[in-house]
């Protein structure tokens, strides 16, 4: 008997895909063996409006379609990590002493509701640690302390819950819900091949929704600043190139004084996520900032485009251990309360399946 395929079994983990929402499609990304499955579907206009579902029944229809090219078993369910546009999604970072365990949680969840941008009762949050700082408190260097560095993040709940219940219908299991963001980050961390990760730098993302701006620093998100084409187009049909060079200019000087006012030091790398017009982004970047600015190089997956970037972060992180997903999740239901749940389940059907197949 091989025991340890047996307790592969018992321990298995659920297959996790990602789902990026947007305006225009809905994509879909799996690593499976160093495999990457790609789908995606075209929305019918109207269906989602920033973000937001506005046709019901058009966006179920398309979330069907989309799970018949995953697979042709109607019934099948498919977990995954939601992504979503940043426009959505609002969030802050915070100080704290050096606490563990369950002081830090109740201390973490406390700042959350004190400084949420919105109504914390009809809010979604989470958090993570994203690094430690020195805190001298006026005192001197041998006797200051540490805190830890928190990122909170923050969703109208019936946001999230008006996409959980359609995707439920189209057998879509929700395991934790992202923002662009995040998943972009996460993308360029693990995978750039050009950006020196030790070294503060701006991830410039040009979207379907918008454009954002992603300040890391120690290979964290610190700061997102989003811009959506809605609030900066609405009477707008096309875009003219040259009012896409202003609002690339004056949106990344907000970025850069946001940096200022916070940190010492310069910024002097900009990396770009975009489809098309990469190179005209770049030259506006190049002759108005001392920036050495770049297309993102991925270190695998190579001949993925830009476009699909976002999902395949979202997907890089759906590849990981659930117990090991400490990632801000703005889900009803933490990433750890899924997994364990998830693990529960299995757990009781292998056995009652062995149990069965004995007595037969």
């Amino acid at each position: 008997m091989n025991f340890k395929k047996i307790l592969n079994i018992l321990i298995s983990q659920p297959k996790i895909g990602a789902l990026e929402i947007t305006d225009i499609d809905i994509k879909f990304a799996q690593i499976i063996n160093d495999r990457l499955i790609l789908h995606s579907v075209k929305l019918e206009a109207g269906v989602i409006v920033d973000g937001k579902i506005q046709n019901k029944e058009g966006f179920l229809n398309s979330l069907k379609n989309l799970h018949f090219q995953i697979t042709k078993r109607e019934k099948r369910k498919i977990n995954v990590i939601l992504n979503i546009p940043d426009n959505n999604v609002y969030f802050q970072t915070f100080n704290l002493p050096m606490l563990s365990g369950i002081e830090l949680k109740e201390a973490a969840n406390l700042n959350l509701k004190m400084i949420s941008p919105i109504d914390f009762n009809t809010a979604y949050s989470d958090w993570q640690i994203i690094g430690k700082k020195e805190d001298s408190g006026g005192l001197p260097a041998d006797q200051a302390g540490n805190q830890l560095e928190i990122l909170g993040g923050f969703v109208q709940s019936q946001i999230v819950d008006d996409y959980e219940n359609i995707l439920k219908q189209a057998n879509f299991i929700l395991t934790a819900v992202e923002f662009s963001g995040l998943a972009l980050v996460k993308l360029a961390i693990d995978l750039g091949a050009n950006i020196d990760v030790k070294k503060p730098f701006i991830l410039f993302y040009v979207g379907n929704n918008g454009i954002s701006f992603d300040l890391i620093i120690n290979s964290s998100l610190y700061f997102n600043h989003f811009v959506s084409w809605q609030s900066a187009y609405s009477e707008e049909r096309q875009i003219p190139f040259e009012s896409f060079k202003k609002l690339i200019i004056n949106e990344l000087k907000k970025v850069i004084s946001f940096y200022g006012t916070r940190w010492d030091g310069q910024i002097n790398e900009i990396s770009l996520i975009a489809y098309g017009l990469g190179e005209d982004i770049i030259k506006v970047i190049s002759e108005n900032f001392p920036f050495k600015a770049q297309s993102l190089v991925l270190k695998k997956f190579r001949e993925v485009l830009p476009g699909w970037f976002s999902v395949l972060g979202s997907a890089l992180r759906g590849s990981i251990s659930r117990s090991e997903d400490k990632i801000i999740s703005l889900a009803k239901v933490g990433t750890e309360e899924k997994f364990y749940s998830y693990q529960i389940v299995n757990f009781i059907k292998i056995w009652r399946n062995i149990f069965l197949s004995l007595l037969m």
